[in-house]
Parts: C-alpha cells; sequence; structure tokens
C-alpha cells in the first residue's frame, strides 16, 4: 500500500494550489500596485479636502473619480477590454492636470499624512483603519 502525503505527515505539501495566491512570483508585483493605488487614493482625497488646493484640481480630481466608477464613458464598461481602456487612458490625465496644479507643500503634507496613518492609525485624519 502506497501512502499519499498528507498534511500531518512530515514534509508533507498541500495538494491546494493556493501558492501562486500568497506568495507567487506573478501575484507579488500585483499586490504591491493594488497597495500603491489604494494608497494613491488616499492621497489624492487628502488633497481634494485641503482648503489650500486649487479648486480647478479639486474638479478634476473628482471627475476623474466619477468617470473611473461610472458605468458608461467615451466607450461603455460592459463592452469588453475597451470599455476599460478609455478608463485606463483617461482617468490618469485627469489626475496629472490635477496633481501638477497643486502646490508642493500640499502634496508633500497629505502624502505624510497618509503613509503615517497606514504605518499606525492617527486618530482625527478620517485614514483610521
Amino acid at each position: 500500500m502506497l501512502l499519499k502525503p498528507g498534511p500531518t505527515a512530515p514534509g508533507a505539501r498541500s495538494t491546494i494550489p493556493t501558492g501562486w495566491i500568497r506568495g507567487s512570483v506573478y501575484a507579488r508585483p500585483l499586490v504591491a500596485l493594488l497597495a500603491l493605488i489604494g494608497r494613491e487614493l488616499k492621497v489624492y482625497m487628502q488633497v481634494a479636502k485641503d482648503d489650500r488646493t486649487p479648486r480647478a484640481s479639486k474638479i478634476l480630481l473628482w471627475v476623474g473619480v466619477g468617470y473611473a466608477i461610472w458605468p458608461l464613458g467615451l466607450v461603455p464598461d460592459f463592452i469588453p477590454i475597451v470599455g476599460y481602456v478609455d478608463d485606463v487612458i483617461i482617468v490618469p490625465i485627469l489626475v496629472f492636470f490635477a496633481v501638477r496644479r497643486v502646490p508642493s507643500e500640499v502634496m508633500a503634507e497629505c502624502r505624510s499624512k497618509v503613509v503615517s496613518a497606514m504605518a499606525g492609525s492617527t486618530p482625527g485624519t478620517g485614514l483610521e483603519h
């Protein structure tokens, strides 16, 4: 009788193929990219709430966010692949022009708020976990 290694056998490997999800070469960059996007979205939210941010930048940031979540665009999102291509092009352009007008001190301060809040919850910043 041949024994198939089970999860309790010494040196056994699990038969569930979850390795690519947790620590694969393919998953790590994707997880890092998603974390970066999440952090940048929080920074842009802080920039949009700051009183020193020019009104035009606030409008461009909110239009970019709205365009990204709105299902209808230049090409509707329900059309496979092509529907999301316009989002991938238009939203970064709107964010680029919005951030370009924001004073560098405001960007640095908002970025440091988000980084410190993500490192440890800072009460009163609106960034609590």
